[in-house]
C-alpha cells in the first residue's frame, strides 16, 4: 500500500509541493475508508476537513424529498470539502461513496495554514474552485431551460410566456 507521501504526490492540487512540504503536509493528515454507500459528509454539516480521494469514486448530491439531485461525480485525485473550510459556511451538499472509497483528510486550521503557505497550492485551488462555478453556471443555465421548454416539442412553456409577458399598467 502506497504512503501518505506518495498518495499526496499523486493529487493535482499538490502537484506544486515540494517533497518537504508533502512531508510536513501528510503528517497533519489521516487516511479514511468509506464503504459504498455511505455519506461522507452531509448538507448542514459543519465543514471541519478536507478530502482528497485517493481510492474509488463519490457522488456529490443535493439531496431533496423527491430525488437527489447531482452534481458531480469525483475520482482518484480529485477532492471535495474546501468551500466549508474557506468561507466557514455549513456543507453545501452531501458526498456519497459510490464505490469503496479511501480518502486522505486534513483538518480546516492545516489546510488554511498549507493554502498560506503555498501560492502554487493557492492558485491550483482558485484554478479547480473556477472550473466548478462554471460547470454550476453551466447546470443552473441548463435547469432554466428545461423549466420553460416543453421536453417533447422543445417549444416554450406557459412559463416562458408569463415570464416574458410585459407588466400590466396600473390606469391613471
Amino acid at each position: 500500500m502506497p504512503d501518505t507521501i506518495e498518495l499526496l504526490s499523486r493529487v493535482p492540487l499538490l502537484q506544486d509541493l515540494g517533497r518537504a512540504e508533502l512531508e510536513k503536509l501528510a503528517s497533519r493528515t489521516r487516511r479514511e475508508h468509506f464503504h459504498s454507500g455511505a455519506d461522507i459528509v452531509e448538507i448542514g454539516a459543519p465543514g471541519r476537513s478536507l478530502y482528497l480521494v485517493t481510492d474509488g469514486l463519490v457522488q456529490v448530491v443535493y439531496p431533496s424529498p423527491l430525488v437527489d439531485f447531482e452534481l458531480a461525480r469525483l475520482g482518484v485525485g480529485d477532492f471535495f470539502g474546501e468551500m466549508a473550510l474557506l468561507n466557514d459556511k455549513p456543507r453545501s451538499a452531501t458526498v456519497r461513496a459510490l464505490t469503496p472509497v479511501d480518502l486522505i483528510a486534513l483538518d480546516k486550521e492545516d489546510f488554511r495554514r498549507v493554502v498560506g503557505d503555498t501560492p502554487g497550492l493557492a492558485l491550483q485551488l482558485l484554478a479547480a474552485l473556477s472550473m466548478r462555478i462554471r460547470n454550476a453556471d453551466e447546470q443552473i443555465s441548463t435547469l432554466s431551460d428545461q423549466a420553460v421548454r416543453d421536453p417533447l416539442t422543445g417549444l416554450l412553456n406557459r412559463r416562458a410566456f408569463q415570464e416574458r409577458r410585459p407588466p400590466k399598467f396600473a390606469g391613471r
